[in-house]
This record gives C-alpha cells, structure tokens and sequence, in this order.
C-alpha cells in the first residue's frame, strides 16, 4: 500500500478532555515528524484560562473557556494520484527553440537517418524542456501529490541499429509502461527515470502509442489506494498513431508508406480510439489533461477533443493546455497540480458530538456547509474538507495552518 502524504504545514484538531487533569501523549506522524503544537504557541496554560464570552472571544482562544480541551491528535491529508504521461517519439529530439537549425555536429548520432539510440545532442530538445518541467512540478508538490510516470513509447532494449523494432509499433518492443507507480516522495524516482539513457529518445524512430500510454497510467492509477482522488497528465508534441488495425484512407501523420500499406498503418492518425478510451478513463473518475508542446500545432482539434473527453478542456483557444517554451511548461504543470491538491483532511478520531466541530484557519473561523468559504464534514468517511476560497487559499500555498476544534458550539 502507498503511504498517505502529510501536509507541510502546522496542523492541529482539538477535542474534549477525557478526565479533568488528564493528558495522552500525542501519537506522531507517520513519518516521526515534529508534532504540530497544541493550540499554537500563543494558547493559555490550563491555570491561566478564564472564561470567555464566545461572542466577542478570540478564535484562536475560543477552547480556553473550558468547554474544550487541548488533546492533540494526527491528521493527514488525503493525497491526490498524478500520473505524468511523457511522450517520448522521435520528434521529442526536435529543438525546443523551434527556430533552432540543427548543425550535424549537434545532431549527434541523430545525423544517421537510420533508427539508433541518441548520443551527442548539442541543443535543448523538447526532451529537455518536459523533463525539466516534470522534475520541478513533482519536487515542489511532493508533500501534498502523489505523483507517477508513465512514459510512451516504454524505455527499454532499442535493438540493432536500422532494426525495425525501433519504430515501437512492430515487434518485440517495450510498450507504453508506467516506470514510476504513483506515491509518497517518488520525485528523486521520477529524475532518475527521465535521465536513465534507456529513456531517452530515439533517432528517427518511435511513434506515438498514445492510447496504450493512457490505459498503462490509468491502471497504475487503479491500483493505487483508493484515499484520493486520482488524475493524469498527457504532454505530447504530437498526434496519436501506433494503431496498425486502421483501414485505408486513414489521416497520416508520418511518412507515407506507414499509412498506405506498405510498411503497415502504424502512421495512421489514431484519434478516435484515444479518445474513446479517454471517455472510459473518465467514466471511471479519472479525469486527463492534455499538454500540447511546440509541435502539436497541426493536431489542435485532435487534441481539443481530446481534452473534452478527458473532462478538462477549457473555456478557451485552444481547448487543450497549448505551451510555447519550458517556462509555460512548467508554469502549467504547476497551476494543474496545484489545482488538483484535494483539500479533503482525514481526522484522526471520530468527533463526540458532530454538531459540534469548529475549523480554523490560519486562527479564522470557517462556516460548515459554506460552499464559498467554509468546510464540510463527512461522518462516514470522518474527513473535513475545505471549500472555496479556503481551499484555494490551501492550494496556492497561502495556508500556514489548520485546526479542528471537537466539542465546541460553532463560533459561525
């Protein structure tokens, strides 16, 4: 089982004494951290409490009128499972300033125009600029997203130079493959997987194998424990192929004799069935973003529609998250995590009396049921989840800390 992600933040719930002069010592995290402290460090000692009128009283001093104690107890929030879905074809080799010519010295061994492994590339590539985004995005949200990879084509043995397994569509070729299953700290494990040589793309070889890609990250996904809500990111430079079951007359989008016959119909544009199986990954509460990189240019609708099917196309031109360079990419990949943090906290114990539950934060009351800015609480699950601007404050880092006070009449 993934472990849960612990929220870097101060964060404390408070519930009732159980024995006047009582105290239990307070259970740490999973991870033996530093315990949050009981009712910040401005609270009352027990003797120097007074009563309070709770009309005028202090939020953050509310529970020194005696009606509530100063227990502390575990909580965690409930991390998201998001699973970054790389193309790696050929064209990912291209330069990432698309005004960029090439020298055949900077191409490397890509100067060959056989299919071989690439070595020697003297420029910034699409490569470079996913790999670098993908590294900050999953190092600066590592606390509250459990991130994965999937990468497509799947790296692994490329065979002989010129073989025909190179192309990643026929033969005894790698699939699509999740190298990073989704979970807690796994951003070291995602750099390493990017840089491994094996990932690297391929000269002149190596298609685009989307739909397989989609159903390997959704299952990692699937398998991961079901305490948070789980989302997948797709950023492609190109179109969807690799679906040699296609007929004549297909669009292409690589040389002809893929998509006439001759060399199969690997080529072939494959977009119904991506997304069709982007209808199914959303059926199942998954939701895709589709991150189109310089190169996507030509396939806008395609990818639109992809977007629309995964359940995240926007109210805008493009429907799809179109970028231009690495700092558009990393600042998308940025506002996508951090919009999908969940928000939804998991207490540590079931409260008394549910009628009775205050949440605070940053020492602000916030109303239960407010859907605007408040909480919610679910008995069944025993978790409180923060709703609008309290979750967006949450989500963009404006949030210091948050306390849940058991047994208390609600100060809103």
């Amino acid at each position: 089982m993934l472990g849960r992600c612990w929220l870097p933040m101060m964060v404390a719930v408070f519930a009732p004494c159980c024995a006047p002069g009582g105290s239990e010592e307070t259970p740490a995290d999973a991870r033996g951290e530093a315990e949050a402290d009981v009712g910040g460090p401005d609270a009352p000692a027990d003797d120097a409490r007074e009563e309070v009128d709770r009309e005028s009283a202090d939020p953050g001093d509310f529970w020194g009128d005696g009606m509530c104690g100063g227990e502390e107890i575990s909580l965690t929030l409930l991390p998201t499972h998001l699973v970054f879905v790389v193309d790696r074809s050929s064209s990912m080799l291209n330069p990432a300033d698309p005004s960029h010519t090439p020298t055949r010295e900077e191409l490397g061994s890509c100067a060959e125009t056989n299919s071989r492994p690439a070595t020697g590339i003297g420029y910034v590539t699409r490569w470079d600029d996913v790999k670098a985004a993908v590294n900050g995005v999953a190092s600066a949200r590592a606390s509250e997203i459990n991130f994965g990879l999937t990468l497509f084509p799947g790296p692994g043995s490329l065979g002989g130079v010129g073989s025909p397994d190179l192309l990643f569509c026929t033969g005894p070729v790698p699939s699509p493959r999740t190298v990073v299953p989704p979970g807690p700290d796994t951003a070291d494990d995602i750099a390493a997987a990017l840089d491994d040589p094996a990932a690297m793309p391929v000269c002149n070889g190596g298609f685009t194998p989307t739909n397989d890609a989609l159903v390997a990250a959704r299952d990692a996904l699937l398998d991961a424990p079901a305490d948070g809500p789980g989302v997948l990111v797709l950023a492609t430079d190109g179109a969807p192929n690799c679906n040699n079951a296609l007929g004549p007359g297909c669009t292409c989008t690589t040389g002809t004799p893929f998509c006439d016959g001759t060399l199969g119909r690997i080529g072939c544009l494959d977009d119904a069935r991506v997304i069709a199986t982007l209808g199914e990954i959303l059926a199942a509460g998954i939701r895709t973003y589709v991150v189109g990189i310089p190169g996507t240019e030509g396939y806008a609708s395609v990818l639109d529609a992809m977007a629309a099917a995964g359940g995240t196309a926007r109210d805008a031109t493009p429907r799809y998250y179109g970028v231009e360079n690495r700092d558009e990419l990393l600042s998308v990949l940025g506002t996508i995590a951090a919009g999908e943090i969940s928000c939804v906290f998991e207490l540590g114990q079931t409260p008394p009396d549910t009628t009775n539950i205050n949440v605070l934060v940053d020492d602000d009351p916030l109303r239960r049921d407010d859907a605007e800015n408040g909480f919610t609480y679910d008995a069944t699950a025993n978790t409180v989840t923060l709703t609008g601007v309290a979750c967006d404050d949450l989500r963009a880092g404006r949030t210091s800390s948050v306390k849940f006070i058991f047994g208390c009449p609600p100060l809103l």
